[in-house]
């Protein structure tokens, strides 16, 4: 992005094979959500000013639309627009909601566009049981990278099916369903592989195997929830892993998650842009300021008779003033309690000591107070910084209009300065294009919405 005036900006479409003359066009481009179009055009041979409405032109196209819907399988229909600074967006997409009408003086031909990765959505994993015990044989097909270790459990559960179904017809629709998931296993399938989220901690937790089975059951059932879209699958997923959807307006690329944390971290791209409007909000203000985010986690326990208080972490770690303590669980794939064998007659003690054991038999609990608990704590850690960042910035918003420009990229961090100076650091997480060419609403302009906004002069403390 820049700061140079547009000069000439242009839209073209192509709508189910026509050539279409755009009047406007408005991009939709956002974290979470799959990229639309919606454009508002005119036929090569519908005249902009209709003195004599032709129903059979609407007729022809609804025709056209209503004969594609129950036929065609395939992205149909395309944008492409120009800023005028030598930078160009081409998207491509299947057509949704078209809404078509012809009169005196008025000519009504709209529609939206759709990304092509939204065909993720038709995705029906219901249909992949876990009736045969997917796990059963001790592999963990979870990983530390997220995206690969949900692709994982997929195809773990698809190679496992068993459907139990009464009579033949049943089973063909099954069948069906299995073939039309094709495509949209496909898009999966590259969402997850191109991922960049990880949690190494996972590593050493999946050795512990009742982490390993609440996690990989709480997969599962989500995957296999039969009143679950694949939409709400995805969001679940993220919450699960602290993960943000990234689109692309690509027509071959889906896009991939990234860390929630990305939205705060890592460098930011500096960007000058000409304001034509701003709005800024602080976020919200407490009666007390935010001290820290503190996570309760699971409790070791080691016999029935002996029982140790839960693992706390919080973030910041470092000594804070008196102000609002937030107070979260953990990961809801954590068990509530972590328990190991009894090794021996002695205990561990409250300081989860193992000098008292005299035991061969400390393996178990040896591994459970060294090393998973270790790796438990740096969970929390990760948990409670994430959430403490969200907590102070996820509702520090901008709202920002300048010159087009389809250069801008949700999912990045930018420091965005004007003519005047540095304005603020923020997550850029939705991104409008609209060019119009009506005679009395001539217009093109990019506005865009940052999330975890820091204004120049404010850096949040502690957030890393």
């Amino acid at each position: 992005m820049s700061g140079a005036e547009v000069r000439i900006p242009r839209a073209t479409a192509q709508i189910q094979g026509i050539n279409a003359r755009v009047d406007t066009v408005t991009t939709h481009f956002g974290i979470n959500a799959f990229p639309s179009v919606s454009v508002s055009f005119h036929g090569a041979n519908v005249p902009k000013g209709v003195l004599s409405p032709a129903g059979s032109d609407v007729a022809n196209l609804v025709a056209s639309q209503q004969n594609q819907m129950f036929t065609s399988q395939s992205a149909n229909s395309s944008i492409f627009m120009d800023d005028g600074k030598d930078r160009t967006l081409e998207f491509n997409g299947f057509i949704s909601g078209p809404n078509y009408t012809l009169g005196v003086g008025n000519v009504g031909l709209n529609t939206t566009i759709v990304h092509s990765a939204s065909a993720v959505s038709n995705l029906k994993t219901n249909i992949y049981t876990n009736r045969q015990g997917a796990f059963r044989d001790g592999s963990t097909p979870m990983q530390p990278e997220i995206g690969i270790g949900l692709w994982n459990i997929l195809t773990k559960l698809r190679d496992t099916k068993l459907h139990t179904l009464p009579d033949e017809e049943s089973k063909a629709i099954v069948a069906q369903v299995d073939a039309n998931n094709a495509n949209a296993l496909e898009i999966w399938n590259r969402i997850c592989t191109s991922s960049e989220v990880e949690w190494p901690e996972l590593e050493t937790l999946l050795e512990y195997p009742q982490v390993k089975t609440n996690l990989l059951s709480q997969i599962a059932d989500i995957y296999t929830n039969p009143y679950n879209d694949f939409v709400q699958t995805m969001q679940q997923f993220q919450a699960m892993f602290a993960m943000i959807y990234v689109p692309s307006l690509e027509a071959d690329n889906p896009g991939k998650f990234i860390p929630a944390s990305a939205a705060v971290d890592g460098d930011a791209e500096d960007v000058k842009l000409r304001i034509r409007s701003i709005s800024m909000s602080a976020g919200p203000r407490n009666i007390m300021p935010l001290s820290y985010v503190a996570v309760r986690g699971p409790k070791p326990q080691n016999h029935r008779k002996v029982q140790y208080g839960h693992i706390i972490r919080r973030w910041p770690t470092a000594p804070v003033s008196t102000g609002q303590v937030v107070e979260l669980g953990p990961p809801n794939w954590l068990p509530t309690a972590l328990v190991a064998g009894r090794a021996s007659g002695d205990t561990v003690g409250d300081t989860l000591s193992l000098a008292g054991y005299k035991s061969d038999r400390i393996n178990k609990d040896r591994r459970l107070y060294e090393v998973i608990f270790p790796a438990v704590g740096e969970l929390l850690d990760r948990w409670a910084q994430q959430h403490y960042t969200d907590f102070a910035l996820a509702n520090a918003y901008a709202h920002v209009i300048t010159d087009l420009d389809v250069s801008a990229e949700p999912g990045t961090r930018y420091n965005v300065s004007s003519a005047n100076g540095a304005l603020f650091t923020g997550f850029l997480v939705g991104v409008e294009h609209s060019v119009s060419s009506k005679p009395q609403q001539l217009q093109a302009y990019t506005k865009l919405t940052f999330s975890h906004v820091e204004a120049n002069g404010f850096t949040l403390p502690f957030k890393s």
